[in-house]
């Protein structure tokens, strides 16, 4: 959420080179924090209620790092 915050606000530098590099880590950022907090929510319903087989399969994607 922080970094989309920064995104909506940020002022496009139209000359910038490293433009792009800027937004491809700011994206593969944003990702790598969906997947803790959506590992994070799957690991506390699994200690909570358990977690379907698909449930199970997703948590062990995530923590696998692969998308």
């Amino acid at each position: 959420q922080h970094h989309l915050a920064k995104l909506a606000v940020w002022d496009y530098p139209a000359e910038n080179p490293d433009l792009d590099e800027e937004f491809k880590g700011i994206w593969r950022q944003l990702r790598r924090d969906w997947r803790r907090q959506e590992a994070d929510r799957l690991s506390q319903k699994e200690r909570l209620v358990g977690l379907s087989p698909e449930e199970k399969a997703e948590l062990r994607r995530l923590l696998g790092g692969r998308e």
